[in-house]
């Protein structure tokens, strides 16, 4: 009867164990998830405030963008082609303003933003200004015309406090 009693005993110590590993494995995991949504919430805070220092160039970058998806759309109507040919006008206009350096990805004719980013990772020039560690600001446009897509795609290194 004993031996029932001790074997009893150490069945409930052993499951009290168990459980409080269970326990603490499942607030050790709560807790890893709080941290991880709160260091996610803090590096968003942070990517939200450098955005807001630099929103002023990200403006003037999507006007940029813009206006060159236009320019190389009617580009297009007379070539058939598109070129970085005027990019170097709003190149000197950023920097006129504030920009210490700008770069420009266009492209055409791709069907998904998928496709235009894929093209772009395997041209060398085209990576290079979405790899550039020192561009802050970018602009985005695309626009259809005639059932096809142009993209275009502005870089700038700027200092916030000039523009």
């Amino acid at each position: 009867m004993i031996l029932i009693y001790i074997i009893t005993f150490v069945f409930f110590a052993y499951l009290i164990y168990k459980g409080r590993n269970i326990v603490n494995k499942t607030i050790n995991y709560k807790l890893n998830k709080i941290t991880y949504y709160n260091n996610r919430i803090k590096i968003l805070n942070g990517l939200n405030s450098f955005r807001e220092t630099n929103l002023i160039a990200d403006k003037e970058a999507d006007l940029k963008a813009d206006n060159r998806c236009n320019e190389i759309i009617e580009e297009y109507k007379e070539t058939s082609k598109i070129s970085h040919k005027g990019f170097s006008d709003d190149c000197s206009a950023l920097i006129k303003i504030g920009a210490k350096n700008v770069g420009e990805n266009i492209a055409f004719g791709y069907s998904s933003v998928k496709g235009v980013l894929s093209a772009w990772k395997f041209s060398e020039s085209h990576f290079k200004n979405i790899k550039n560690e020192n561009f802050n600001a970018i602009g985005i446009s695309i626009k259809k015309y005639n059932n096809r897509y142009f993209y275009v795609t502005i870089f700038m290194e700027c200092n916030p406090q000039k523009l």
